[in-house]
């Protein structure tokens, strides 16, 4: 099933608050989450012919997921090597702590 303009306006409509309310608690801030909320609705869009028509909340939030952790990753000041992190956690407490 491809969703024709207008039943993604409709579904926008409908869904966008909860989406929105998912990426929120994902990213932790509102200018975070609506970025992810923007880039989520456009791969819905752009995946529309995917759409088999069933569970639209479950597959815009499967999106919504993917677009907020993407963000986090691209703003983590840390590189995907542990040690690099966990050194990087360690100095924040021991600042913390002074």
């Amino acid at each position: 099933m491809t969703l024709s303009e207008t039943e993604f306006r409709v579904l926008y409509s409908r869904l966008a608050p909860a989406v929105r309310a998912r990426c929120r608690a994902i990213c932790g801030n509102n200018a975070d989450a609506d970025e992810a909320l923007q880039e989520a609705f456009l791969s819905a869009w752009r995946a529309r012919h995917r759409f088999d028509g069933d569970k639209p909340l479950a597959w815009l939030q499967t999106i919504a997921r993917n677009a907020s952790l993407d963000i986090l990753r691209r703003r983590r000041p840390w590189t995907d090597d542990p040690a690099t992190w966990l050194k990087q956690i360690g100095r924040a407490s021991c600042r913390e702590r002074v």
